[in-house]
């Protein structure tokens, strides 16, 4: 009787490692993530003109559960865009489901957009899964 309890016990010890070091290990995947990013090229050099228009820059921050998106023009001090929603990983799928948005994006409320991730140092790159869409993120200090 000893001797299947002492079994049993390796065992359910042995399960619990298991299921605790995947636990660990997605969650310091999205870790990994936490942070403030502004937008950059490959190279990690920050972008100052977001496609082409002066001045024009991009943050994302990502706290545990939810992210923020937001366009600005730096030399205005205005806001262009926003977002804000909640995100999940899987492994190395980052997948973004958008709650709140400014009027001008009211049709991407409710969609979800997932991307494959990779953190290297200080940059993130995403690479749209089913669409051509990559982008370079550098952690702000």
């Amino acid at each position: 009787m000893k001797k299947k309890f002492y079994q049993t016990s390796i065992v359910v010890l042995f399960v619990l490692t298991i299921i605790s070091c995947g636990i660990q290990k997605s969650s310091t995947a999205k870790n990994a993530l936490i942070g403030t990013w502004q937008i950059c090229n490959s190279d990690g050099v920050v972008e100052q003109n977001l496609y082409g228009n002066k001045d024009q820059i991009r943050y994302k921050i990502i706290s545990t559960d939810k992210f923020t998106l937001i366009d600005l023009n730096s030399r205005y001090n205005k806001v262009l865009n926003s977002f804000v929603g909640s995100y999940t990983i899987d492994k190395n799928i980052y997948k973004e489901h958008i709650l709140f948005t400014n009027s001008n994006f009211n049709n991407l409320l409710k969609d979800t957009y997932s991307y494959k991730y990779k953190v290297k140092d200080d940059l993130l790159t995403i690479e749209g899964i089913g669409n051509p869409y990559i982008e370079t993120w550098k952690r702000v200090q």
